[in-house]
């Protein structure tokens, strides 16, 4: 990824007004099918979802509200970048991520690369003068740089720094030229994200802005009844990012929307749609074979074309001494045999749900994978070794119903976090003969897995359980001077042998609950016994972190990179594969 924090004037001129090149449609008499319809996209940069809501509740949003009673209200996540500007709307109008656009952030960027973008999609769809296309924002550098490539596409563009009512009368300008052709265009009003960052979430003044924005959007919808263009165009409202709740920043603000006049068909049982969906979903609706587009986009429309992840929730996979065991289960709608993965929550064995992994099973469910997110029993009703047999039975309820469900038996990873990062390596060092198989069902079948994803899980209780820890008291019923050989027979570097499978372990080097040690002393056995491993040391980070943080970020990229290598045979090639130089470096600072 390249930076470009160097000022380009000369852009601002070229940007600030594009001479028309849409053209009529006069003599066209060969090429590629016009559009079967108009679209119009508009951004509120930086309005929280949450606080739509509020105002929407309150009757303050009336021409959305009119919007989505028309089509549909999509809740939108966004999950592989930086919730700012310039990273939401290079994904928000390209479809791709930062591994295609380089756009990760405000701060790491490149001007997207050409050819990429919706203005040249339907331009090369369409042709020159089969289509015109608009941008009119209100924000000059964060757009200006990234659209740099995309501006011989734009007919009319005006990427400039102006408050709602300048955007708002410029967009109703492109519409009376347009209104004689197929177009697209895109409008864009930052006043939302210039109050939050003024004010604060909670402002008064915050209100005020996404009430301007809605006030333009009743301006536009009625300019376009007023052209006769209503019954050909759909309008589509959405946002780059939220707001941090109640500050003036929105470092942690993944959680955006996406209203349009269409109503969609998309699998209803996904939580949140993806900010990569957009896209695909614009150019689907205007006609284009989405499917055909290269590189291949990640999304998918909102229309029913093409479905997201299919997710069956609260499936029973054993019943043990009269609790049922359930799962959630997240699968690509196409065919085929699938790698799978069996994600496992934390909680410190006495808490957690198996909707703690959702974000990350459709993910990887768009990746290809089919994801079993899992409930298990906990301690300390529960105690050691309860959750290990249900996550074993786990496996093995996958395993046994692979067939039905479009798994490769032989390609089963695991990948669990602190409590769930101790038992996926469980899983991963032990193979039947250790007396920890239960009675959850399957009992012909193996629980071996190929694949281990260990986020900061403790693997040597007799390290950390002498005190009296309640975790650790409450998992094996007492402290481990007090139950070593119980001790002993919950830790994972107990069981270590060179038939392990590969394993990558990532850990905070600053965390305060499961000392960094503990994976190093994991990541230590792992290699004496010859086995594959991978220690990605996060310098700074504490406890967990957020899916949508840089920490987050990094951690599942290099997930995705490992269970690419190891049950998908292809590497994501999303950054480079985590070193054990890097980890050994960090191991000498601990």
């Amino acid at each position: 990824m390249t930076r470009s924090s160097k000022a380009i004037g000369w852009f601002l001129v070229a940007l600030i007004l594009v001479g028309w090149t849409g053209g009529g449609l006069l003599g066209r008499t060969q090429g590629p099918a016009l559009p079967a319809t108009n679209v119009v996209l508009i951004s509120w940069d930086g309005t929280q979802r949450a606080h739509l809501l509020e105002l929407y509740d309150a009757g303050r949003l009336p021409n959305l509200a009119a919007l989505a009673d028309e089509g549909a209200f999509v809740p939108m996540r966004i999950t592989d970048h930086s919730t700012d500007t310039k990273a939401g709307h290079s994904e928000m109008l390209t479809g791709y991520g930062p591994d295609v656009t380089g756009v990760t952030s405000n701060g790491r960027f490149r001007a997207i690369p050409a050819g990429l973008t919706l203005f040249e999609r339907l331009k090369s769809e369409f042709g020159r003068r089969g289509i015109s296309t608009a941008a009119i924002t209100g924000k000059y550098a964060n757009l200006a740089e990234i659209l740099k490539n995309a501006l011989p596409a734009i007919d009319k563009a005006s990427i400039k720094q102006a408050e709602a009512d300048e955007v708002g009368a410029q967009a109703l300008q492109v519409l009376e030229a347009f209104r004689d052709r197929p177009f697209f265009a895109f409008f864009h009003f930052a006043d939302p994200d210039h109050a939050g960052h003024g004010y604060g979430e909670n402002s008064t003044q915050y209100s005020q802005a996404i009430e301007a924005c809605d006030h333009w959007l009743g301006e536009i919808v009625a300019k376009l009844k007023a052209l006769g263009l209503d019954g050909q165009t759909v309008v589509y409202v959405t946002t780059d990012h939220g707001f941090d709740e109640g500050a003036r920043t929105h470092g942690r603000a993944a959680e955006t929307w996406f209203v349009t006049s269409d109503r969609v068909t998309a699998e209803p049982e996904v939580k949140d749609a993806d900010q990569k969906d957009i896209a695909p979903t614009i150019l689907a609706r205007m006609g284009v074979d989405v499917a055909s587009l290269t590189p291949t986009l990640p999304g998918h429309p909102l229309d029913g074309t093409a479905a997201g992840p299919i997710v069956e929730r609260d499936i029973v996979y054993a019943t043990v001494d009269g609790h049922d065991l359930t799962l959630d289960l997240y699968r690509p709608a196409g065919s085929g045999a699938h790698p799978g993965i069996v994600f496992v929550h934390g909680g410190g064995w006495m808490s957690g749900d198996k909707a703690a992994f959702a974000e990350y099973a459709v993910f990887f469910a768009e990746q290809g994978y089919v994801g079993i997110s899992v409930n298990y029993r906990l301690a300390p009703e529960h105690p050691f070794p309860a959750a290990v047999e249900d996550t074993k039975a786990a496996v093995r309820w996958l395993r046994a119903n692979a067939a039905k469900y479009g798994v490769d038996p032989n390609r089963i990873g695991v990948m669990g976090g602190s409590a769930g990062g101790h038992l996926v390596a469980m899983l991963g060092v032990t193979d039947g003969s250790e007396g920890l198989e239960g009675t959850g069902g399957n009992p012909g079948t193996s629980s071996r897995v190929q694949a281990v994803v260990d986020y900061f899980g403790p693997s040597d209780l007799s390290l950390v359980g002498n005190e009296p820890d309640p975790a650790i008291v409450n998992f094996i019923g007492g402290t481990c001077a007090e139950k070593p050989e119980l001790c002993r027979e919950a830790s994972p570097v107990t069981y270590v042998s060179p038939d392990d499978p590969p394993f990558l372990i990532v850990h905070g080097t600053a965390d305060d609950r499961v000392p960094f040690q503990q994976s190093v002393v994991l990541r230590d056995a792992l290699r004496r016994a010859g086995v594959e491993v991978t220690l990605l040391g996060l310098a700074g980070a504490n406890h967990g972190w957020p899916i949508d943080s840089s920490y987050g970020q990094r951690a599942l990229d290099a997930a995705l990179d490992f269970l690419d290598r190891h049950l998908a045979d292809r590497s994501s090639a999303l950054l480079p594969e985590p070193s054990d130089e890097e980890g050994a470096l960090v191991t000498l600072a601990v």
